[in-house]
């Protein structure tokens, strides 16, 4: 596994992790106080269909060739973790264009029966640079927890517990990371289908 997934899996490197220093910022992210203004202006631009297609082209490829040969984003497909990451430095966009983004993904996911369960914003340096992280961690519902099955009652996942992060550099766009991780047991429903989230996700 290379280092990009492994970082996107949460496994950094030892030698990387001890490059970071402790957070000096670390606070909840309020989303009740989302600047929805900005946010529809950005929507109502049809903004985020551009980020849809380079998604939907980069996963589209893997399918085909079975390797993330995009060159902006990388596909990460396994038995219980699926995602993407999103190079920021590839394209010409501003902070809050990512931030919309990810807010809009959360809204869909609410749709789908899906909770906040954690937004935060970590700030903290790593070598010579400043690193801000944008966390946004969604369950499904309590509400819509359980399935009847063949087997009996079992806890529907849905796609599983699904992480959102934005990272930034020295203040610059640097990473969008998506990721959905499944549990494999006897108390679970099977997640479904990633490319039925990869839909949700690129939705024009």
């Amino acid at each position: 596994m290379s280092k990009l997934w492994e970082f996107l899996s949460g496994g950094i490197q030892k030698k990387e992790a001890l490059k970071a220093g402790p957070a000096f910022i670390h606070e909840a992210i309020d989303l009740k106080s989302y600047p929805m203004e900005d946010f529809l202006r950005w929507h109502g631009d049809l903004a985020h269909q551009a980020f849809a297609k380079v998604i939907r082209t980069a996963y589209n490829d893997y399918l085909i060739t079975g390797t993330s040969t995009h060159p902006t984003v990388d596909i990460l497909i396994s038995t219980s973790s699926n995602g993407w990451i999103f190079r920021c430095n590839q394209e010409n966009r501003n902070n809050q264009e990512y931030r919309h983004f990810m807010y809009l993904l959360y809204q869909r996911l609410k749709e789908e029966k899906y909770i906040m369960n954690l937004s935060d914003m970590k700030s903290q340096q790593k070598a010579e640079s400043i690193e801000a992280t944008y966390r946004y961690y969604l369950k499904p519902s309590i509400r819509n927890r359980f399935a009847v099955s063949a087997e009996g009652k079992k806890t529907d996942q849905i796609f599983g517990n699904i992480t959102m992060e934005f990272i930034t550099r020295d203040g610059l766009p640097h990473l969008l990371k998506f990721l959905a991780n499944s549990y494999s047991d006897q108390n679970y429903v099977d997640a479904r289908p990633f490319s039925d989230l990869m839909d949700i996700i690129c939705e024009e």
